[in-house]
């Protein structure tokens, strides 16, 4: 049986949960007995072990303007959109990782006008893109999964390798370092030793980190796709508070697996804090995480992908009205 082609886009520029989530895809497609996949990567992208796929040993095909014409699909996220031209009934899969997507003042909204095969991360997402207006009435939901059985694996490494003592509390702040260094002074007043990451860092260096925690304090962004650091989390049984993000709300069930506090650092740090002195709540906190962490694993999103992939159509080369939303989003 021959394979057909997918190529997938990447303007690759520091790692991030994004382009993490697209390398899964990746080698979803590249699992598939009846795909194959290329990558091509901006001339601006980095080209360093940072990139998943260079790691992976994977070579990106060569060129300066991207090569879409002769693969069978395209695979485009985000503003992959402005680097590739698909072809006329050339099928693309649109994987959206943020509700800002639909945004009228977003770079990405006008590229829901094009013709795809529209795949959302959560419900939050597609509730946003279809609500928009512009995307066809059909957007797919596959949740976001990890990779369980490695974090675990790397949780484990982690808390045998010998260390200093460690913080009471990590603070993940790289997406509010306002309200993360005003939460750590908070925690600090009040006994609990905190260490505070408020740029990011590598991804090795920061899943060392997590998996030693003993309770992680997790503050996505006001507004998210789906929100990876904090299901990871749960997956290596670190206790955890975090706030509502919108996309998070997918495996969040505040005070059975997690903490959930208000957008405040008042609040936040009071959670931390109880945290920190439960013993019986953390360990609770954990089994019920690593039971929600085991219902989001990297094989079930494969298998998912694959059905999609065994019913890829071709798609015609029409752009669809896009009426403004009457709300914003």
């Amino acid at each position: 049986m021959t394979r057909r082609r997918m190529l997938f886009v990447r303007d690759f520029q520091a790692y991030s949960g994004g382009h993490g989530k697209v390398f899964d895809w990746f080698e979803h497609v590249a699992s598939h007995p009846g795909w194959s996949c290329a990558l091509w990567l901006t001339p601006r992208s980095r080209r360093d072990d940072g990139n998943p796929w260079l790691a992976a040993g994977i070579e990106p095909l060569a060129g300066e303007r991207c090569p879409a014409a002769g693969f069978d699909a395209l695979f485009l996220a985000g503003l992959d959109w402005a680097w590739a031209e698909p072809a006329p009934g050339q099928p693309v899969i649109n994987l959206i990782q943020h509700p800002r997507h639909a945004d009228p003042g977003d770079p990405r909204f006008p590229f829901l006008r094009r013709p795809a095969i529209r795949v959302a991360v959560s419900a939050e997402v597609a509730r946003a893109v279809t609500g928009a207006g512009c995307a066809s009435p059909e957007v797919r939901v596959i949740p976001a999964a990890i990779d369980v059985s490695a974090l675990r694996a790397q949780a484990a490494r982690a808390r045998a390798a010998p260390a200093h003592a460690q913080p009471q509390a990590l603070v993940d702040a790289t997406k509010d370092e306002a309200l993360g260094r005003a939460l750590a002074a908070l925690l600090a007043r009040d006994g609990v030793a905190c260490e505070c990451i408020t740029a990011p860092v590598p991804r090795a260096d920061y899943l060392h980190r997590l998996a030693r925690a003993g309770v992680a304090v997790l503050l996505p962004a006001a507004r998210e796709g789906f929100y990876l650091p904090a299901l990871e989390a749960m997956a290596m049984r670190v206790p955890l508070v975090s706030c509502d993000a919108g996309g998070n709300r997918e495996y969040l069930q505040p005070g059975v697996n997690a903490l959930v506090a208000a957008r405040d650092a008042t609040a936040l740090a009071a959670a931390a804090a109880r945290l920190a002195a439960d013993t019986g709540l953390r360990e609770a906190l954990a089994a019920a995480g690593a039971h929600t962490a085991a219902r989001f694993d990297l094989p079930d999103e494969r298998r998912r992908v694959h059905a999609l992939l065994d019913r890829v159509p071709p798609i015609l080369d029409t752009s669809t009205p896009c009426r403004m939303p009457t709300t914003s989003h």
